[in-house]
């Protein structure tokens, strides 16, 4: 009979020269060995032990290394040296990170981290994700004024709050309201220019913010109307509306 190839294993060979157990190890994870996360941890009496499964950090260590699969370093196969070299958790809201994400998880790359917001959100209802990305969009936003005063000393959270309440939260160019605006800014003077729908900004930078691009934009609709004419001449007349409103309320 053959047996396992594994020293010290006498079990019958079934598979490769392995038996059926160290078989699904290698399978499974690559080596002979591996401790099975959900035995006992550490040497308590037996009255005390307890299943890794219970253990508040079984689950963060799982993910980890799940999503970030060939990137945790070998001693962090088994949880039990997991929870012996990180930190205590500091709140109940706190998730893992690494300190560099260039680098793999290990003792010196990791660290706590609170969440972005206060307020907690229940991802499984769709109005809390929506109330959620609203939130983060906005937040987004401010990251990109602190860019810019930052890197161009022009523009801040509170000019930015400002700005918004002037328009009203709505987009200058298609006047619809929207909780969150993007900063648009001129490209060449880094000058902001005012608060836009993500769409009109995005459009803004498909015709690379030209004025005769948008002209002959408008001459193309134009040219495909029943009435050419009357309709650039309604063009140029809303135009003209424009211009007078600016005048008026300057």
């Amino acid at each position: 009979m053959l047996l396992c190839c594994v020293p010290e294993c006498e079990r019958k060979a079934v598979r490769k020269g392995y038996c059926n157990t160290h078989f699904h190890q290698i399978r499974r994870n690559g080596k002979i060995g591996y401790k099975n996360p959900n035995s006992m941890i550490g040497r308590y009496k037996r009255s005390e032990r307890i299943r890794a499964v219970d253990h508040p950090l079984y689950y963060s260590w799982k993910f980890m290394r799940h999503k970030h699969k060939g990137q945790v370093v070998e001693e962090w196969d088994t949880f039990e040296k997991f929870i012996a070299d990180i930190p205590p958790k500091p709140t109940e809201r706190a998730f893992c990170q690494r300190r560099d994400n260039s680098l793999p998880w290990g003792p010196d790359n990791f660290l706590w981290r609170e969440p972005m917001f206060e307020e907690s959100f229940d991802f499984n209802s769709s109005e809390q994700r929506a109330a959620y990305s609203r939130k983060y969009r906005k937040h987004l936003d401010y990251d990109r004024v602190r860019h810019y005063r930052e890197e161009y000393g022009g523009f801040t959270v509170e000019e930015y709050d400002k700005l918004y309440a002037e328009q009203e939260g709505k987009c200058f160019i298609c006047g619809q309201f929207r909780e969150v605006l993007s900063v648009d800014h001129c490209h060449d003077t880094m000058v902001v220019r005012g608060l836009l729908d993500g769409s009109c900004n995005t459009g803004l930078g498909c015709f690379k913010h030209s004025i005769p691009n948008l002209s002959r934009a408008i001459y193309y609709l134009a040219r495909h109307e029943e009435s050419p004419i009357k309709a650039l001449q309604g063009a140029i007349d809303h135009l003209q509306s424009i211009l007078e409103k600016e005048r008026s309320d300057g």
